[in-house]
């Protein structure tokens, strides 16, 4: 396993040295991570620790000496908890979130964890701040569970399940990918703010957003730069919301709203993952959701297709834009391979849950009902394959 800066393998009997100064001896490590203190090198018993599977080496890549390990233990059928140490050398630096992250990757995609732990001494700010940096969120507390030096301990304990980290990853991904450079910024002065028809990348895509004009309060989640928003606004909705889980797509889309002139018909938030829940019942009339759906894990698109149908109002349109359908067959043919028969993930990342559209239909179905559904290209594309959801929440269809 690599990062930029780390390397994550096995031990090896030439660690002894590096391993007795960076975590046997480092008082200031054993003060918060548990191993059995080693006043010298004759009294430090090494021999067990080269060859253990459950154990690695955390490197420094230009070096490749040991600079701390990491663990874990506690092993069940698709659960485990994580442990690392750093020699107090080389904290503040980074090393232990830029380990754990790398190595919860490791355990997901390799080893099939759905959920994985780690707990810390109740008051260990670092290492809270470590798990939170990777994602992982609170989960209980432990009142005085083990003694170490003498002294009883509390713990606390997090969690990340399989949905959260691919929902990080994605969002760390789509962040880096939506951020605009200063030739960016300097482009986008500079293009002619009527042009604004331009901004979907296919005229069917531009009729869907257009078609939102009609409607009085909408809906653009997972928006991107706000170019689905922008098309609403223009085409004369006076209240869009435009949201987006990665900051740099908000800051984009900020930047997008006031270069074609209509920031003051679109509020711009960036949002969590749970941000729908706390939306109202009923409070838009439109809703546009394009390139989301089929790039998030499969119950993090059930429960914004769900949501979606709670907030938005009865005679309302919900559209959503799909990529195409990628069979195992077509993926093999490109030397892909589709987790679970449908996910693609490429280094590391998921960018692709391949349904077909009878499989997106029956998804849909406890909701809403399909009015109808077209196919679009995007530039240079010369079929076209992907979808286009035309939906009406399902209570209202049958009446």
């Amino acid at each position: 396993m690599k990062t930029e800066r780390l390397i994550i393998d096995q031990i090896k009997e030439t660690d002894k040295a590096d391993y007795f100064i960076n975590i046997s001896h480092d008082k200031k490590v054993l003060e918060t991570f548990i191993c059995r203190y080693a006043d010298t090198m004759e009294e430090f018993d090494f021999s067990s620790y080269p060859g253990r599977q459950d154990l690695f080496a955390i490197r420094l890549k230009e070096t490749g000496r040991l600079i701390g390990i990491i663990l874990y233990f506690d092993e069940k059928e698709d659960s485990c908890e994580i442990g690392y140490g750093i020699g107090s050398g080389f904290w503040n630096q980074g090393f232990a979130t830029e380990a754990v992250g790398r190595f919860l990757e490791y355990l997901f995609r390799k080893k099939g964890m759905r959920t994985v732990y780690a707990s810390f001494f109740t008051g260990n700010d670092a290492s809270r701040r470590v798990m939170e940096k990777c994602g992982m969120t609170y989960d209980h507390f432990s009142e005085k569970e083990l003694t170490y030096l003498g002294v009883e301990r509390d713990l606390t304990y997090y969690v990340i399940s399989k949905i959260m980290w691919d929902n990080q990853t994605l969002i760390t991904f789509w962040n880096k990918a939506l951020s605009l450079s200063e030739a960016d910024r300097a482009e986008l002065r500079n293009v002619d703010p009527e042009r604004w028809k331009d901004l979907a990348p296919s005229k069917k895509l531009f009729e869907a957003a257009c078609s939102l004009g009609k409607r009085k309060k909408v809906l653009d989640y997972g928006c991107g730069n706000a170019w689905a928003a922008i098309i609403a606004a223009k085409g004369g909705c006076p209240d869009v919301t435009a949201v987006d889980a990665a900051p740099a797509a908000v800051q984009a889309a900020s930047l997008y709203s006031v270069r074609y002139g209509t920031a003051c018909r679109i509020r711009l938030e960036c949002v969590g993952t749970d941000w729908l829940q706390s939306v109202p019942s009923e409070m838009y009339d439109g809703i546009f959701c394009s390139n989301i759906l089929d790039v998030i894990p499969p119950q993090t698109a059930e429960e914004i297709i769900r949501e979606t149908a709670r907030i938005i109002k009865r005679d309302g349109s919900m559209i959503v834009g799909l990529n195409y359908y990628l069979s195992p067959d077509a993926a093999a043919e490109r030397d892909m391979k589709l987790i679970d028969g449908s996910q693609l993930y490429i280094d590391g990342i998921l960018r692709l849950v391949s349904r077909t559209d009878e499989e997106w239909t029956e998804l849909f179905s406890p909701w809403y009902v399909v009015d109808r559904l077209e196919h679009f290209a995007w530039p240079r594309e010369k079929v076209e394959t992907r979808r286009l959801y035309y939906l009406k929440k399902r209570e209202a269809a049958n009446e």
